[in-house]
């Protein structure tokens, strides 16, 4: 008990949020300038499956500060989960809704919108009155329906982003570059959840690849990582019967991936408008430690990144005897390697041809994290 006590005692140490100034260069994706703090939060959490408090109880203890909840095809209230949960400058409840536009057959395409922020529960369109659920009809294409979903979101003040989009392997690139890039600017580039084949394979692109491919034609698009989560307590796999079929499902759980995102104050207005101007990013860490950076700049010069020298072990090491590793990846157009940093304080200096650039942060543990693009010589 005392070495769990220890262990949770290291694990809040660590993710306690130091303040840093944020600046990014002219035409890059975010203007931020304003001092402010990296707030850890969760972007994709769902409630049908389990408890609403339970899900944010978990998210809470575990050093999110914040978590947006996003049933499907449903606006769940989190007035009273921010109530109970909220605590000021802490932690939060966002709200949020995932709208779904479901394979209508066996082996169909899925295209999910994930909506942050704003008031979903005003969305109108294809709303039930009686049961508040929302049922989307049918388009001719994929972007036809991201356009819709993106309307519906942004009509009530929220965000848009494209989910999982390896899942059924339904969207392509192209179906990316045929939406709306002033309505979609947001990406799931890693979603935790079993089955969303974001690595790609069979002539089908990771959804990494698919994120450069898109920027490589000079639209902008931010990236993300979302849990997904659906079970908080239930580890194992679980019997499932899907249409009078059963079936063996395996668990989509919380704690795989966070969205550090930097932002003055810890408020939905403050959270959600730092996402919308790509003013965060990316970790995804397996119930590992994430990487935390210590700090992040990028201004008409470069990019630079300071990331921490940890221990992550459950305590067989003395301190500073089993140090995290670190190589960084920076990458520009046609997801081109230009350089790689395997120092702490990895950093990129813009010779000016490039597109843009963004880093993939590799840790020695597994966990993997993403800074949003830089576009340096757009045209």
């Amino acid at each position: 008990m005392n070495e769990l006590k220890r262990f949770c005692s290291i694990f809040k140490s660590i993710l306690l949020v130091t303040v840093v100034y944020f600046t990014f260069a002219p035409n890059a994706s975010a203007a931020s300038t304003q001092e402010g703090k990296w707030w850890r939060g969760q972007v994709h959490v769902h409630t049908n499956w389990a408890d609403a408090g339970d899900a944010v109880k978990w998210y809470k203890k575990a050093g999110y500060s914040f978590a947006i909840i996003t049933d499907l095809n449903y606006a769940t209230n989190v007035e009273g989960l921010q109530q109970f949960y909220g605590t000021p400058g802490r932690f939060c409840v966002i709200p949020g809704i995932e709208l779904n536009k479901e394979a209508p057959v066996l082996g169909d395409k899925i295209y999910d919108m994930q909506g942050y922020g704003g008031t979903p529960g005003n969305i109108k369109e294809f709303r039930d009155p009686l049961t508040n659920y929302i049922t989307l009809p049918q388009d001719d294409s994929a972007s036809a329906i991201y356009n819709r979903q993106g309307k519906m979101i942004r009509g009530v003040g929220g965000i848009p982003a494209i989910a999982h989009p390896n899942l059924n392997w339904s969207t392509t690139v192209d179906d990316i570059l045929k939406t709306d890039p002033v309505l979609i600017k947001h990406l799931e580039i890693s979603t935790s959840e079993p089955g969303m084949n974001d690595l790609g394979g069979g002539g089908h692109p990771s959804t990494e690849e698919m994120w450069d491919q898109v920027l490589s034609t000079g639209r902008l698009l931010y990236g993300l990582a979302a849990d997904d989560a659906h079970h908080f307590y239930d580890f194992a796999p679980q019997s499932f019967s899907h249409e009078a079929a059963p079936a063996i499902v395996y668990p989509a759980l919380p704690g795989r991936t966070s969205v550090f995102v930097y932002a003055k104050e810890l408020s939905p207005k403050e959270i959600i408008a730092a996402i919308d101007r790509g003013d965060f990013y990316a970790v995804k860490h397996h119930l590992t430690f994430p990487i935390e950076f210590k700090d992040y700049k990028a201004d008409k010069n470069g990019i630079q990144i300071t990331l921490p020298s940890i221990d992550k072990d459950i305590g067989w090491s003395l301190p500073g005897h089993n140090n995290t590793k670190y190589r960084t990846f920076f990458i520009g157009k046609d997801g081109k390697v230009l350089k790689m940093d395997e120092s702490a304080n990895p950093s990129y200096e813009f010779k000016g041809d490039e597109l843009y650039v963004r880093a993939r942060v590799e840790c020695s543990d597994g966990s993997v994290a993403w800074t949003q693009p830089v576009f340096v010589n757009k045209k």
